[in-house]
């Protein structure tokens, strides 16, 4: 699920204009929550995005981050 998102957000080239996105989506028949956090960079053309996943109906700590992908957005001119 992590990958999958990074992979989209870097194929959608558009910069983002938050600082964050999230939403829940369905894969392998599991409900997963993901997070992407976008932080600057010292390349104003380049930000990195941290995506976090959890699943989407867990109670408590259950919930708890099941995976973590870092990778980077290049603005494209």
């Amino acid at each position: 699920v992590a990958e999958n998102q990074l992979h989209r957000l870097q194929a959608a080239k558009q910069w983002p204009d938050a600082s964050e996105q999230k939403d829940v989506l369905e894969q392998d028949g599991r409900r997963w929550q993901w997070q992407a956090r976008f932080e600057n960079t010292v390349d104003p053309d380049l930000k990195r995005v941290i995506i976090d996943v959890r699943l989407a109906d867990a109670p408590g700590d259950a919930g708890a981050v099941q995976a973590r992908v870092i990778g980077f957005l290049a603005r494209l001119s």
